[in-house]
């Protein structure tokens, strides 16, 4: 700062300033001698300051000018850190305005300090220049482009990095979320985001650029990819709490990456981040100052640091291409569960201490069976257009099962079904079709993309016969298996019966179809000469029958005291399929549905009382007697040869 500027800076002439300064201003008022007083001292301003800086020695001591309205605990740990290696001590300012900056800078001045490390504010005075002239000074700004002049993080290639990362992990609708209030830092990083992918030919729209401002994140918008990639962790933070209002499990339904300037914080699961390289970015700016002030050279580069990712919890590859999807057609229904003694006989009447109104139906407890178990869902089925209707379609998206193919009508109410059950936990049924007997086959041609990819299609014979031949038909093209649960149905026809992967009648069910004095084996055996593969009969307590043709197995029942077996049969499909879709063999296969059968008579209610991976794991892991997972299936428990004939016997 000199004599000049100070004169400036006050509104007077600069002898005027002299006079104040020597003591000649008995003929100023004092409020001109105040104000210019004043900034003398705010300034540090000392007459031949440069003159007497430019014969001084060297004070061994570096100043850093840091921007405050950005985090730099870090960085100035790590300058602090490397100048000590190279004998220099530091004297540090913080500003938050340009005027601040200023005035710090003429601080350092005033301490003499050999040379300065300088964060420029985006909105710097050009007085700031004027000040540091006649000393070695390193910018590191980062409202300013990366640049030998210039040596700062590289926020877009720190976002190009990431993005190719989550690119590298099959994410390609990948979210970026940046601050409302913005400068270059943020403008790069979209920017890096956008060039990676252009080049990985990945489609870019605006609307994946995400502004979170005061109101919040539009959850929405999240929900529509597969991954978020965040300017930093308080905006991650904003994504965690998006998706838990949503029921979205991170990373199983959405994969969250994030810049970090220190601490990852309390996330659970623990965010996987790339933590700003500050630490090299202190040791760039230090060797360079320190060069520049004791006359060595060194080449003129523009700092850059590869991105590391630390933790990898929050990414996964997308659920769709982690298990192949398993289409499911079927009734959606909002369930009225009646408790009773016992089932009224004709011209009874029996009351009822309580209801319980819960979402049902096959197709969504199976839809829904199939999403806890960690597998993705996608349900073909009908609702109508009623408060019923629009509050099932959003606790299915709730849950996490794709909606693509259940749609609306105006032409009936939304299906209904009245479950009657007895202290003993076994139930019996009334169901209004509803918007369900008007699922078409068209319905089920127009979700023709859906078979792609799949693995399994789960099918119950409660809505309309077409509908299900059609579902077979599109399964069969595409190699998608058949799980067929038949409900309300006399006959089928051999045509559909061949393409039948897994025929799963209870015994009431497939009475229907074989006289009741015919065993376990001949009743299999009809289907399995009419061309089913696999035949399973769910017999409640007594467990299940498996029959393929060449195994004939019975398995227990799982142990558990049976409160309402209403969906019982819904969590054994969901659970089976699942498992098979991930390369399990049947037999094992066949024992995880059971237990997940079981498990969801616990309660009343059938979606809430299906279960989940983790705890399907446990109980499977406890039956078995081993707490090992297989190498090959991440999650399924291994079978030693004891543990696998352990209460079942051939028939």
């Amino acid at each position: 700062m000199t004599i000049r500027e100070i004169a400036a800076l006050a509104g007077v002439s600069v002898s005027t300033v002299s006079k104040i300064l020597n003591k000649k201003d008995e003929h100023l008022s004092a409020e001109t001698r105040e104000r210019v007083l004043k900034l003398v001292r705010e300034y540090h301003y000392s007459p031949y300051s440069g003159v007497r800086a430019a014969v001084q020695a060297q004070t061994m001591l570096l100043g850093a000018a840091v921007n405050g309205n950005r985090p730099h605990g870090r960085l100035l740990d790590s300058i602090t850190k490397y100048a000590a290696e190279r004998g220099y001590s530091c004297v540090v300012t913080v500003s938050g305005t340009p005027e601040e900056e200023l005035r710090n800078l003429n601080v350092l001045r005033s301490h003499h300090v050999d040379g300065i490390l300088w964060d420029k504010l985006a909105q710097s005075l050009p007085a700031c220049s004027t000040a540091l002239e006649g000393i070695p000074v390193r910018k590191m700004a980062c409202c300013e482009p990366p640049s030998p002049e210039n040596s700062c993080i590289d926020y877009a290639g720190l976002a190009y990095q990431a993005a190719a990362y989550l690119i590298a992990q099959k994410h390609r609708d990948i979210l970026c979320v940046i601050p409302q209030v913005s400068g270059y830092p943020e403008q790069a990083f979209v920017q890096g985001y956008r060039q990676c992918l252009f080049e990985h030919q990945v489609p870019f729209s605006p609307d994946r650029v995400c502004v979170c401002g005061k109101a919040g994140l539009p959850e929405g918008r999240l929900l529509e990819n597969t991954a978020a990639l965040c300017f930093d962790t308080e905006l991650a933070g904003r994504v965690y709490e998006a998706c838990s209002r949503k029921n979205r499990r991170i990373p199983k339904y959405l994969s969250v990456l994030s810049l970090s300037d220190g601490e990852k914080g309390p996330f659970f699961p623990e965010l996987s981040v790339i933590p700003l390289p500050y630490d090299a970015l202190a040791r760039h700016v230090c060797d360079r100052l320190t060069a520049d002030v004791e006359g060595r050279r060194v080449p003129e580069t523009v700092f850059a640091a590869e991105a590391h990712l630390s933790g990898n919890t929050s990414v996964d590859i997308p659920l769709t291409m982690r298990n192949k999807k398993i289409v499911v057609v079927g009734p959606v229904n909002m369930d009225t569960v009646i408790p009773l003694k016992k089932f009224p006989q004709m011209g009874e009447t029996t009351l009822t201490e309580s209801r319980l109104i819960v979402p049902g139906g096959k197709g969504l407890n199976q839809a829904v069976g199939v999403t806890k178990l960690e597998a993705e869902a996608y349900l073909i089925g009908k609702v109508g257009k009623d408060y019923e209707g629009g509050n099932l379609y959003d606790y299915l998206q709730t849950n996490g099962v794709n909606t693509g193919g259940v749609s609306h009508t105006s032409q009936a109410a939304t299906g209904h079904a009245y479950v009657y059950v007895q202290r003993d936990g076994e139930s019996g049924i009334v169901v209004y079709k509803g918007a369900n007997g008007l699922l078409t086959a068209q319905d089920i041609l127009q979700n023709a993309a859906a078979f792609d990819n799949a693995s399994f299609c789960l099918l119950q014979t409660e809505v309309g016969l077409d509908a299900v031949e059609a579902a077979a038909g599109l399964a069969c093209e595409r190699g998608v298996k058949l799980l067929l649960k038949p409900s309300a149905v006399y006959e089928l026809r051999d045509e559909l019966l061949q393409k039948i992967f897994v025929f799963l009648p209870n015994e009431k069910e497939i009475s229907y179809f074989c006289p009741p004095e015919m065993s376990c084996k001949e009743k299999a055996r009809y289907f399995l000469d009419r061309g089913v593969k696999n035949v399973i009969l769910t017999m409640g307590r007594s467990g299940c029958y498996w029959d393929d043709g060449i195994h004939q197995v019975h398995f227990p029942a799982a142990p558990f005291e049976a409160v309402d077996t209403t969906g019982a049969a819904d969590a054994f499909a969901a659970a089976l399929a699942v498992m098979l879709s991930q390369n399990m063999d049947m037999e094992t296969a066949i024992r995880s549905a059971t237990f997940a059968a079981g498990f969801s008579t616990a309660k009343q209610g059938v979606p809430n009382s299906l279960i989940d991976r983790s705890t399907l794991e446990f109980y499977m892991g406890r039956e078995c007697g081993e707490g090992e997972t297989s190498p090959a299936h991440p999650g399924q428990f291994k079978k030693s040869a004891h543990s696998a004939n352990q209460g079942v016997r051939s028939l």
